[in-house]
């Protein structure tokens, strides 16, 4: 917070260096048409604006030889420069309007003073300039006739050939409801004249083009995730008032087009159409960063105001539609009141962002109200909204970047937390099956999805354990399963297969590869049952007996249930039989079944001590199928050989 305040006043002061390098002079008056300017010391980058009383021909466009005469037989009609002449009311004539004029001053400068510039801003619609009997500027085209009359906008720097004693200015204009000057021409040394218009420029460019920037960086925000409207807003605002900040102050996007009627009456529109967008674009805004402070019925009122502006400005002449703007500029300030009011609430209550937003919001306000006041003549300043602007841009980007900030530590903490239920959930479904449906995570995983593969399916099951469990507590039954299983799953792991389900007192594991994973499993979870069985007998504890069947064959691998509540299953006669080896086991006594059709798929037989026991008929089958015993092994070393990683894997599990 402290870092946000520091950069504002640090902004504020080198807006004020840039702004203030060469000082305007106060040592000077202009009265009855005369600007005493010898106390102004030029050479040192002083400068002055023409300020005060200047003669006045209402519609007359009068040479400087013109000009003369009238003073010379005493002509003595003033008024304040700068100033309207004449601002027509909303229900007042067009033909009231003053539509041209000639003002004049005489200026007495210090003595041999040369090498003067002058910064002159359009008066109105059409500027024509001259110093004693030469014409030295025009901005736009002056005339008395609308035919010939061109408006334009621009600001300019001109040269003054030799001394100033007569500045003479003619004003043309037939489109805008107001007729003078909005600012005064500043006069000082050409260097430092031409030195401020860099300045001012380069200053209007920075502040553009910040605005411009963070503009475009919201919107593709927005675009990222449009969940969140804010980010939108806040760009059409950040864009908005980057083309009103070009086109008024030092008028750069002016220079940019030729100066004809209809590229004025865009260059009007974008001026203007940011006033009247920019205030519901806040309420907007404000709506979606405090949505239960902003009033619906306010928000209506606004939002209908700004539609009627707007189409006024577009389909209706700029004589008509601009006399309307004085009402709307009123909406702007009760609607900035209302602004100010609700997010100083928020303040109070110590909402986020609410500090920042009123002191970005507070600035913009003044310096609105500012140009508000200059644009209807009421005071004499320089337009500051662009500043203000830019100083709120600066901290409302702040609080979006907390905002997306937060957002992203949410997401962080959002995923993870995700990761770590894909990693529980996948203690229910096996890791394997997604890798098989080509799945990244449980949560991509539908309802039906499925894949047929080749697989070896192995069953285990607790011999008599029924019996088993009645003679111990319910809570010993579920230590003594998840005792016995916590041996079984790695065993089935490390053999290169993966648990499909448990099944109570039994298994049911998926072997991908050959079936010798399969085997190899069978014959050290036989090992390490000797072991646990083993320890069982030291502490005086029943032991346990496994059947296990195998069986190799085609099998789909998916997912079946309902929207609510679903499961990974493998359905196939492959399981079928290899559920039927292993009931085979308890008949034949023995605690290892393959299938023939495991028998064939073999890589290595020889490793295996198989031994044919004969041709079953089973339930479900309408032929018989081939059991086969796995005995130990052939030879003593393989034997022995397999209990010793037998009970180097009981060891690790341990």
């Amino acid at each position: 917070m402290d870092r946000i305040i520091k950069t504002i006043i640090i902004f504020i002061f080198l807006t004020l260096l840039f702004g203030c390098h060469s000082s305007l002079a106060n040592l000077y008056s202009i009265n009855d048409g005369v600007a005493n300017l010898k106390q102004v010391d030029f050479s040192h980058g002083q400068m002055a604006r023409l300020e005060g009383q200047w003669y006045y021909w209402p519609e007359e466009l009068l040479s400087p030889n013109e000009v003369y005469q009238q003073l010379d037989q005493g002509y003595d009609q003033f008024i304040e420069v700068p100033q309207w002449w004449k601002r027509l009311g909303f229900m007042e004539s067009s033909e009231k309007l003053i539509t041209k004029g000639t003002i004049a001053l005489r200026i007495d400068l210090p003595e041999n003073q040369q090498n003067l510039s002058l910064r002159v801003p359009n008066s109105s619609a059409a500027t024509k300039l001259f110093t004693q009997d030469q014409m030295i500027l025009e901005i736009g085209v002056v005339s008395s006739q609308i035919q010939n009359y061109v408006p334009n906008s621009s600001l300019a720097i001109v040269d003054v050939p030799g001394d100033i004693e007569l500045l003479v200015m003619q004003v043309a204009n037939f489109h805008y409801p107001y007729t003078g000057t909005w600012d005064s021409i500043l006069i000082g040394q050409r260097d430092y004249i031409h030195k401020k218009r860099i300045r001012d420029i380069i200053l209007t460019s920075i502040i553009s083009g910040a605005l411009l920037f963070m503009g475009i960086y919201h919107l593709c925000l927005y675009l990222l995730r449009r969940k969140d409207k804010s980010p939108l807003w806040f760009a059409l605002i950040c864009i908005l008032m980057t083309l009103r900040t070009l086109s008024i102050g030092e008028r750069i996007l002016v220079d940019m087009f030729s100066p004809t009627w209809l590229s004025w009456r865009i260059l009007v529109g974008i001026e203007h159409i940011s006033i009247y967008m920019i205030l519901p674009l806040f309420f907007l805004y404000f709506k979606e960063i405090f949505p239960w402070r902003i009033d619906k019925f306010v928000m209506r009122i606004i939002l209908i105001s700004s539609g009627l502006w707007t189409g006024l400005l577009i389909f209706t002449p700029v004589l008509f539609n601009l006399r309307f703007e004085a009402f709307y500029d009123v909406l702007i300030l009760l609607g900035g009141g209302y602004l100010l009011i609700k997010i100083f609430g928020s303040m109070l209550r110590k909402e986020q962002g609410a500090f920042i937003t009123i002191l970005g919001f507070s600035l913009l306000v003044l310096t609105s109200i500012n140009d508000v006041l200059l644009s209807n003549g009421i005071i004499k300043s320089v337009y500051l909204a662009s500043i203000g602007v830019f100083l709120y841009t600066f901290s409302q980007s702040f609080l979006l970047s907390q905002r997306f900030s937060s957002l992203f530590n949410t997401v962080a903490r959002y995923s993870n937390d995700l990761e770590l239920l894909n990693h529980s959930l996948e203690r229910f479904i096996p890791h394997e099956v997604l890798q098989y449906l080509d799945k990244e995570s449980i949560v991509d995983v539908e309802l039906g999805d499925f894949i047929e593969a080749e697989m070896t399916v192995f069953f285990l099951d607790i011999r008599n354990f029924t019996n088993f469990s009645e003679s111990i507590s319910s809570r010993d039954t579920f230590r003594f399963i998840n005792s016995f299983l916590n041996r079984i799953g790695p065993v089935i792991r490390l053999c290169g297969g993966f648990v499909d389900k448990y099944l109570g007192d039994g298994v049911m594991a998926l072997f991908p590869g050959s079936p010798d994973d399969a085997l190899k499993a069978a014959l050290n979870i036989r090992k390490g049952l000797e072991l646990f069985n083993l320890e069982r007998e030291e502490r005086n504890l029943q032991v346990i007996g496994i059947g296990i069947g195998i069986n190799t064959g085609n099998l789909m691998l998916g997912t079946i249930g309902e929207n609510m509540r679903m499961d990974s299953t493998v359905i196939s006669d492959t399981v079928n039989t290899a559920s039927r080896m292993e009931t085979l086991t308890k008949e034949l006594k023995c605690d290892i079944l393959i299938s023939q059709d495991t028998v064939d798929s073999l890589v290595d037989k020889k490793r295996f001590s198989i031994e044919l026991v004969g041709e079953f008929k089973v339930k479900g089958k309408s032929k018989t199928v081939k059991a086969h015993r796995v005995n130990w092994g052939k030879t003593t070393d393989e034997i022995d050989n397999l209990k010793t990683q037998a009970a180097e894997l009981n060891e690790e599990l341990e």
